[in-house]
């Protein structure tokens, strides 16, 4: 296989030119460097995905305290492994996700952009949803287990391998997709809204390689891309961890069975606000996550030479 010449940034999108330079793209491209890039920005902002998965929870613990009185409750009650728990799995989910979800969106660009309009918004924010649908589906079990695990706030908890292993046992091979639909609901617009966004904006803003600052610029349109996809999509995320815990726990007494009934519930008794719990860290961990992967992505790429559209 010829290695592509490499093009770094274009100013306009150009579905990959041919089979093989999409075939590189998926090995060295997309599968080394979104899994470096994935695990670096989910390890640096691990605290604050655990911290927004406890509040969307609406975890007793950590009710009413502020940011950095979760933080200290995190080290009173399990030490320093309390800041990360979760992130092993978080970590082992986000490589394959990463890319399935970079190689899903190149591969859909390819198949799907048409070619007089290849920054087409709607086709572009299709791309994105199919990118994502195909990585939630892959890694699922993982996602459930981190949420599994993420909210044990009393105790060190299973592990990976056998909250995986007890959840199998107990239920099979279903038991790990329990939920999926509402992640799919969520994840879909999410992903499409992120990846086309960020598409968009590298083809306004970045359209130099020469540029001295690009890679700063790649950091903070990384970071818009990441803002503008939570702001838009959060409730949904909220809405499918607080399923995710009705799954995993059939004896968790709640006010509701199913997500209308969660969906009434909320409104009614916290309003609008009640389905943006959490969401100040899901920023603070979303907008440099997004940002160190975008950049790491772009960086991995030029170093490779792998063509981009």
């Amino acid at each position: 296989m010829k290695k592509p010449e490499h093009v770094y940034t274009v100013p306009l999108a150009q579905p990959i030119p041919s089979n093989s330079d999409l075939s590189w793209h998926l090995l060295t491209g997309v599968k080394f460097t979104q899994g470096i890039s994935g695990g670096i920005s989910r390890t640096v902002t691990s605290p604050l995905e655990r911290l927004k998965i406890l509040r969307q929870c609406s975890s007793t613990e950590y009710n009413g305290l502020s940011f950095w009185q979760s933080m200290k409750k995190f080290n009173d009650l399990e030490g320093f492994r309390g800041f990360f728990k979760g992130n092993g799995s978080n970590i082992i989910r986000i490589v394959p996700f990463s890319a399935l979800e970079f190689y899903a969106f190149e591969k859909a660009k390819y198949s799907l952009l048409p070619s007089d309009n290849p920054r087409h918004k709607g086709w572009l924010l299709i791309c994105g949803s199919i990118s994502g649908i195909v990585a939630s589906f892959c890694t699922y079990p993982l996602d459930l287990v981190r949420t599994i695990l993420s909210i044990n706030v009393d105790r060190g908890g299973s592990g990976i391998a056998k909250e995986t292993v007890r959840i199998f046992k107990s239920e099979g091979v279903f038991g790990l997709y329990k939920g999926l639909n509402m992640t799919l609901f969520g994840i879909a617009p999410f992903i499409g809204i992120k990846m086309s966004t960020f598409d968009i904006l590298k083809a306004r803003y970045l359209q130099d390689p020469k540029d001295k600052n690009i890679g700063k610029k790649t950091l903070v349109l990384g970071g818009v891309a990441g803002a503008v996809a939570t702001a838009l999509t959060y409730p949904t995320d909220l809405l499918r961890r607080k399923m995710q815990l009705i799954t995993y726990n059939k004896n968790l007494e709640t006010p509701y069975k199913n997500i209308f009934q969660c969906i009434r519930w909320i409104y009614i008794n916290e309003g609008i606000p009640g389905f943006y719990k959490g969401l100040v860290p899901c920023f603070a961990k979303v907008i440099p996550a997004m940002a160190v992967a975008f950049a790491v992505n772009e960086e991995l790429k030029k170093l490779f030479n792998v063509r981009s559209s």
